[in-house]
């Protein structure tokens, strides 16, 4: 077998075996998908026979964490059909505050949470509830890479781009943006881990604690909103993912 048919033939075989485990990941997602409906069913009856303030106030973060696993889900299982989701213009900073609120109890005592918020009447075009799991994809993948404790730094700001400029991953075009920028100062990724980072089912951790789908949904997101992705990182300093995402006009 020649060099290139060889070469045609692994890649026909990776495709098979890539869109195998797309097949499964969809069933397993809705499977799940049924599963936090059930939870968030009794979670309203809890919250109904709940008599005590600071009870229901716990409930309602529940109620708010399950509603964003259903977002979720859906999200995957629009990803693994090819159809994207609605979008209609949204209030940026809103819904990156409403993210790290559902965030701050999982970042542990050693982790220092600095967000430096601005845009404050920006809007993008977007699906908010992708542009949330945006955010927290990005803080979850920058709090797994600090062990042993570190700074977890969200910064919002706004840019006006006088000409394109092209990133790692995607080209930003001339006109008005939001940029949101999730850095941490873990381990960082070597060149080789970085290559790969955003392909699916590619992960790092061990066996249970990761799926590999966290980054290629956060590109593809991006990719649905029109923007574009700039990954800086060395080993040992940390690892900054800044996310540009077009003004709706």
């Amino acid at each position: 077998m020649r060099g290139n048919d060889m070469q045609a033939t692994t890649q026909g075989s990776s495709d098979v075996r890539m869109q195998a485990l797309g097949q499964v990941a969809a069933e397993v997602v809705h499977d799940f998908h049924h599963t936090l409906h059930l939870i968030l069913g009794h979670a309203h009856l809890a919250r109904d026979l709940a008599t005590d303030r600071e009870v229901r106030r716990h409930i309602d973060q529940v109620m708010r964490g399950v509603a964003l696993g259903q977002s979720v889900t859906e999200r995957i299982l629009a990803f693994s059909r090819g159809h994207a989701a609605a979008d209609s213009p949204v209030a940026v900073r809103k819904v990156v505050q409403e993210a790290l609120r559902l965030l701050e109890p999982s970042v542990p005592a050693g982790v220092r949470l600095v967000r430096t918020l601005g845009a404050a009447r920006t809007r993008v075009r977007a699906d908010a509830g992708g542009l949330e799991e945006i955010v927290m994809n990005l803080c979850r993948n920058a709090l797994d890479a600090m062990h042993g404790g570190g700074q977890l730094m969200v910064t919002l700001d706004d840019v006006t781009l006088a000409g394109a400029r092209t990133l790692s991953h995607g080209r930003v075009e001339p006109g008005q943006h939001a940029r949101l920028a999730i850095g941490d100062t873990g381990c960082g990724m070597p060149d080789d881990v970085l290559r790969h980072a955003f392909e699916p089912f590619f992960t790092t951790k061990a066996r249970g604690q990761g799926t590999g789908l966290g980054l290629p949904m956060v590109h593809a997101l991006v990719n649905e909103i029109g923007g574009a992705i700039d990954v800086a990182t060395a080993e040992g300093l940390g690892t900054t993912f800044t996310v540009w995402l077009p003004v709706a006009r």
